[in-house]
């Protein structure tokens, strides 16, 4: 479709589009929008800035992708079109509309990732559980559920739907502080030399 004017919004779309189907699932429902020129150039001054290693590659697989997933509730669209979820759309916007994805994915630091079926009320534990649980790498508080719609949220504040993916993330690493070291450092330093003086004055 081409765009009816610059102000165009996903409900009006969606409705020259004929509507949803009774198949469609709405919670599955994603806008892909292309990477810009002037976010491409963002990214490069994010990068020069970048603080450390990790958010360097954070920004590197950024700008390796053409485009990136825009989060969208289209049920709040549909009941109130021009709301603030109503996104204006861009030339080369794509909707992509899905069949109800009757599954929950369970991924990462788990002892056996694994697909199964979803079960309309369960928590993240049970699912989680169906994975063999969470690895001994693994980090349940930093867990997060990855939706149809692109949206993410963290494990207990999200509740488990179809289609989505439970994530358990990998253990910190562990880093010492620099100056925490050169701390205990000096301290030993200086219990070996008392610990000499001692030793020489009993002798």
């Amino acid at each position: 479709y081409a765009l009816s004017n610059k102000e165009e919004r996903l409900s009006s779309l969606l409705k020259r589009a004929g509507g949803m189907t009774k198949s469609a699932y709405a919670d599955g429902v994603q806008l892909i929008r292309k990477i810009s020129a002037k976010e491409m150039e963002m990214n490069l001054l994010k990068l020069e800035v970048a603080k450390n290693a990790a958010d360097s590659l954070e920004i590197q697989n950024a700008m390796d992708r053409s485009t990136y997933t825009i989060g969208i509730d289209i049920k709040k669209v549909m009941e109130k079109p021009g709301c603030a979820s109503d996104i204006v759309l861009q030339e080369g916007d794509s909707i992509y509309v899905p069949q109800l994805n009757n599954v929950v994915k369970i991924s990462g630091e788990v002892m056996f990732p694994n697909t199964v079926a979803f079960d309309e009320g369960r928590s993240a534990s049970y699912y989680i559980n169906q994975a063999g649980g969470v690895s001994r790498t693994g980090k349940r508080s930093l867990g997060y559920v990855v939706y149809p719609n692109g949206n993410v949220s963290k494990i207990r504040k999200g509740k488990i739907l179809p289609g989505c993916e439970i994530v358990i993330p990998s253990k910190p690493e562990k880093t010492m502080d620099p100056q925490r070291t050169s701390m205990w450092l000096a301290i030993a330093s200086t219990l070996a030399t008392i610990s000499a003086v001692i030793s020489s004055a009993l002798k």
